[in-house]
């Protein structure tokens, strides 16, 4: 059965924040116990794709990654904490 849209959003706000925080295997064993079915990562792949800004390059929207920003390291504090917030 196909995940409905309310979870399909908590689930990538969720994977928003663990793909910064969290190794590549975790995250595929967390979304693989979330949404078992592979249907709903290719509904999940079209609903993160309509949260991406557009009028940015992609070295802007991936800079976080490779360290390429002045805002890199505030970035990841802002994750880190709201990290703590949702295991408080």
């Amino acid at each position: 059965m196909a995940a409905n849209l309310a979870l399909l959003t908590s689930v990538a706000q969720e994977l928003i924040v663990r793909v910064r925080d969290d190794d590549p295997a975790a995250n595929g064993q967390w979304l693989s116990g979330v949404l078992p079915d592979p249907g709903d990562w290719f509904r999940l792949a079209f609903l993160l794709a309509t949260a991406v800004p557009d009028d940015r390059s992609w070295t802007e929207l991936t800079s976080w990654f490779t360290g390429e920003s002045d805002r890199v390291e505030a970035r990841r504090r802002q994750w880190r904490e709201a990290k703590r917030r949702r295991a408080a």
